[in-house]
């Protein structure tokens, strides 16, 4: 019952119900009712054959749930503002004030202290064009609502920073002390304390294209080395002590889970580990469908925000794809090491493609390889840092980091430029499932067939000219965006032309998706943008003019080379 209800949580949170909520409730109350009185009926007659109607409970409770469990509120702001207030850093950029309000601010500000500022509000910049980055949308759950620019600093008084932030601080500062490279410290940092800020962004992107990225964040891969440490000692406990252990394991757990910054994935890894420690405390081992489901209620009925972050849906849609494909333990067929490493590999990439794809739209060709090659290696970062902490002179590992940047930045080695449509997502979704489920009753075949369809949705994926026509609004800027084939031309006002990381970043992937090879910038008056953006908004099909009142504006500006051709 409890993964009908783990369903019914996500069911309700993404809207299914819409507008029939009340609907739902009624139609999960009554399924429930028929199915219970059937059941009751069955058993009294003695036909067995009907009396199991958990299926048809099940799925009543689903539309209950969905029903009762609403969107939460993710407000933002809308409009520029000035204030002013006090708030202290969180770390990575976000600052906070005593009412729980989160900002986004790229200004210097130290920890353990709080600052009183004069702020310049920004809202975030939603996307307006497909497969544009929304900053809005990814900040919204993690309840930052604004992007913050400091306008004067009138005074600063130290303030108490919880233990675990204290404990962050003290480790990021003894890591930063090792004579290594920067790349060997960020990938221990990392590793240590899930912070990625100081990994360079040449180690990030060959730890993605390799497909081995999931080793520096901290989830269930890294909290299970630590329960599984801790429940190595049970053996050493008199049988009176081992729920004492137990306890302790968890707190462990969680206390580690403080210090990483309560990632999601981690909080969504602790959360199940709880499940299964609190449930064995009774002698009861369950089912990993079944502790995934309850850790998943009880997480989303308390935050439920934490369904809309990228990271925890990564997290829950890998060890749910490990969960699929692992064969039940009463099936008695036994696998070898290597295979089962094997599997574990492929089911944890199969089951994150549907959602890692359309965001970072490529797909590593070698993280097979990669995880059973370099995931080993790697781990043993945590004993070689030990032996520097203690002071050893362990040799820098820099130079073999660079060397794996080298290999990882051959195009070859990463499938890019996937952009799958709503269609194209569903099948990704429809051939992991079947090449799971096929995994955990070992039919190869049935798995080949489901990673050929799934590798052929991948190839029809790719760039596709279009002849479209867009406007986009920024702040006191308007651009009018015409895709023609492989070229795109841009009309805008001046300052929204002149921004670049508009046009060279937050705009390529649209770009790419659409097999953009020429961009060329038009400038026109503010005046003659507004007129077009509200005659669009009006359905009046506007185009821009090739000319206005103003001379010398219908000439090319900064044209600009963005790639090869399809």
């Amino acid at each position: 019952m409890v993964v009908w209800a783990m369903l019914g949580m996500w069911a309700g949170l993404f809207a299914l119900p819409g507008e029939s909520r009340m609907l739902w409730a009624a139609a999960g109350l009554v399924l429930v009712v028929f199915a219970s009185l059937a059941s009751a009926g069955a058993l009294r007659r003695r036909m067995l054959f009907w009396a199991d109607f958990a299926w048809l409970r099940g799925f009543g409770l689903m539309l209950m749930v969905a029903s009762i469990r609403t969107v939460p509120g993710m407000p933002q702001l809308d409009v520029p503002r000035r204030c002013e207030g006090w708030y202290w850093t969180q770390g990575s950029g976000i600052i906070e004030d005593s009412s729980g309000l989160k900002l986004r601010c790229y200004d210097t500000l130290q920890e353990g202290f709080a600052y009183q500022l004069r702020l310049d509000l920004i809202p975030l910049d939603s996307a307006q064009v497909p497969w544009a980055f929304d900053a809005a949308k990814a900040a919204a759950p993690r309840g930052i609502v604004a992007r913050a620019k400091v306008r004067a600093r009138l005074t600063r008084v130290p303030v108490a920073s919880a233990w675990w932030r204290r404990s962050a601080i003290w480790g990021r500062n003894q890591i930063q002390k090792l004579p290594w490279g920067p790349a060997s410290r960020g990938l221990t940092q990392a590793l240590w304390i899930g912070d990625m800020d100081d990994l360079p962004e040449s180690s990030m992107q060959a730890f993605q294209a390799l497909g081995i990225i999931h080793v520096l964040s901290v989830s269930g891969f890294h909290l299970g080395l630590i329960w599984v440490g801790m429940l190595s000692l049970l053996p050493l406990v008199p049988r009176a002590g081992r729920g004492l252990v137990t306890l302790i394991a968890l707190a462990v757990v969680w206390a580690f889970v403080a210090v990483v910054g309560f990632a999601p994935s981690a909080i969504r890894s602790a959360a199940m580990i709880t499940v299964v420690g609190v449930i064995g405390l009774g002698g009861n081992r369950p089912r990993g469908i079944d502790a995934f489901a309850l850790a998943q209620v009880g997480l989303l009925a308390f935050f439920p925000k934490m369904a809309y972050q990228l990271g925890f849906q990564l997290s829950s849609a890998a060890v749910l794809g490990l969960i699929l494909a692992s064969p039940p333990a009463t099936s008695g067929l036994k696998s070898s090491k290597l295979l089962a490493g094997l599997r574990t590999s492929l089911a944890a990439q199969w089951a994150t493609t549907p959602l890692a794809l359309p965001i970072f739209h490529s797909m590593p060709f070698t993280f097979l390889l990669s995880n059973f090659l370099l995931v080993p290696p790697l781990l043993m970062v945590y004993p070689y840092s030990i032996l520097a902490f203690c002071g050893l002179p362990m040799p820098d590992p820099e130079p073999l980091l660079e060397g794996l940047a080298r290999i990882a930045s051959d195009p070859r080695l990463v499938w890019a430029d996937r952009f799958p449509t709503p269609n194209q997502t569903a099948l990704l979704v429809f051939y992991a499932l079947a090449g799971l489920l096929a995994l955990r009753s070992r039919r190869p075949w049935v798995v080949a067939a489901a990673l050929a369809f799934t590798a052929l949705v991948l190839a029809q994926s790719g760039p596709r000219l279009h002849r479209e026509q867009r406007w986009i609004s920024m702040g006191r800027g308007i651009a009018c965006i015409q895709v023609r084939g492989d070229s795109v031309r841009i009309y805008g006002s001046k300052y929204l032309l002149a921004n670049d990381f508009l046009w060279s970043r937050s705009m390529q992937p649209y770009f790419k998706s659409r097999g953009i090879k020429y961009l060329e910038k038009h400038l026109r008056a503010y005046e003659v943008m507004e007129q077009g953006l509200r005659a669009q908004q009006m359905g009046l099909g506007h185009e821009v003019p090739k000319r206005d009142n103003m001379p010398g504006l219908s000439r090319v500006v900064n044209p600009q080379n963005l790639g090869s051709p399809l």
